[in-house]
């Protein structure tokens, strides 16, 4: 089980370094970024979950 936990926490931190690199795009409409960045608040509340 805790092989299952540290594979989920690094999933997730590659979710929020992904996110992180597209949030700066400069392409990107204040409403892309708006969801962009609340959807990146959502993983690193997991990854804290998940490191606890």
């Amino acid at each position: 089980m805790e092989l299952t936990f540290k594979i989920l926490e690094l999933d997730e931190r590659d979710a929020v370094k992904m996110y992180s690199e597209i949030l700066e795009n400069e392409e990107l409409s204040n409403e892309e970024r708006s969801e962009l960045k609340r959807i990146l608040e959502d993983e690193l509340i997991h990854e804290h979950t998940l490191a606890e």
